[in-house]
């Protein structure tokens, strides 16, 4: 029996993307024994196979930076007593890569699995929660640019790597890249009770994520004045205390981080997903549009990178080109609420294009092909 070993500093219980990208990685390979290293995000019982370290808030840098070290401490233990036949580096939070030339020697097989693009990295916004902004951006400039060495030794040291894009594939010199697109899990977000808007209460927004500095509020602080509407913000981060100051004057409702089977009871009751994102985020599809698509939700997105040419391809939402565009858009809803009706099918163009299985097929395909080399 082939054992594989898979690494992510955020691992149970199930919140996200990250930790439903490695469970269907898990899940793809039923014939072999799996172990697993990361981060517990909650009280709960270890999975079996599954080592947890209690993760501590990235509100805390310098602990958590220890508990990152801990995280490769104690796989590479785990690496040197069971022998992996397969080692995946999942890579939501770059500083694990420095671990990845260690471990590329304790297995046949070293994978390193990005799911979003190496063009998220901004250490400057993220020290500015702690130091003045000058010195944050001095220090956040010279980490860049030592973790942009990183990068390239764990990628040198890489068997494999798997992304979740051809965006992140295009800004990765190695000859073994793979896309595996990310997905849903078109099974339980089923728009089954649906809630559509029709006028006759407030319309309802949703943010699904983790507040991080890519991601801009200022467009829904824009709504401003407009009545009739609800802002619903789901997840957790560094940055949601500045954005609910932002957000002041806008009903909004701050959900917190909600277990990934609960989402869909939620989900069901809004009307419109969004997300915007910093020009330069170029090489990314957030998780959250395949989410809102498989609730029947219609996304909107502000024009730049391959989100946006994903949304107006598969006819999923709105594309707007600045803030006043997007309040256009949002007034043009609220006085004609049947225009949502449009999207009646998105769950159907979900289970086609990006459900969970078959991303699922993918791992199995390539674990399965690399295993017979």
């Amino acid at each position: 029996m082939k054992t594989i070993l898979v690494i992510l500093d955020e691992l149970f219980p199930v919140r996200g993307a990250p930790q439903v990208r490695v469970q269907n990685l898990l899940q793809a390979l039923p014939s072999w024994k799996k172990h697993a290293v990361g981060g517990k995000l909650a009280p709960c019982a270890a999975p079996e196979g599954h080592t947890l370290i209690d993760r501590p808030s990235e509100r805390s840098p310098f602990s958590f930076i220890l508990f990152l070290a801990r995280v490769g401490t104690v796989a590479k233990r785990l690496a040197k007593k069971i022998c992996p036949d397969a080692i995946v580096l999942s890579v939501p939070k770059y500083e694990m890569l420095f671990f990845a030339p260690a471990l590329s020697k304790l297995t046949p097989r070293l994978v390193l699995d990005f799911r979003d693009s190496l063009a998220f990295l901004d250490y400057g916004a993220y020290l500015a929660h702690f130091l003045p902004k000058k010195i944050a951006q001095w220090a956040g400039a010279l980490i860049l640019k030592a973790n942009r060495f990183l990068q390239e030794r764990a990628i040198r040291s890489a068997t494999m790597i798997t992304v979740a894009n051809e965006g992140i594939k295009r800004s990765i010199a190695h000859p073994n890249v793979i896309v595996i697109p990310n997905g849903v899990d078109t099974d339980t977000f089923v728009p089954s009770h649906k809630s559509w808007f029709d006028g006759t209460r407030p319309l309802r927004l949703v943010y699904l994520g983790n507040f991080a500095e890519k991601d801009l509020f200022d467009w829904i602080a824009s709504l401003r004045g407009i009545p009739a509407l609800e802002v619903h913000l789901i997840g957790d981060g560094r940055n949601r205390d500045k954005i609910r100051a932002r957000l002041e004057g806008i009903p909004t409702i701050f959900h917190g981080i909600i277990p990934h089977d609960e989402l869909p009871a939620l989900l069901t009751q809004m009307d419109i997903g969004f997300i915007f994102r910093k020009h330069g985020i170029d090489q990314s599809i957030p998780v959250c549009l395949f989410e809102y698509t498989s609730m029947n939700i219609p996304s909107v997105c502000n024009d730049t990178g391959i989100m946006s040419e994903f949304v107006q391809q598969k006819g999923i939402g709105y594309v707007v080109k600045d803030e006043s565009e997007f309040t256009s858009t949002i007034s043009g809803i609220l006085s004609q609420p049947s225009t949502l009706k449009r999207f009646e099918n998105l769950h159907e163009l979900a289970e086609r294009e990006f459900s969970l299985r078959a991303s699922r097929e993918r791992f199995s395909a390539i674990f399965a092909t690399e295993g017979s080399h």
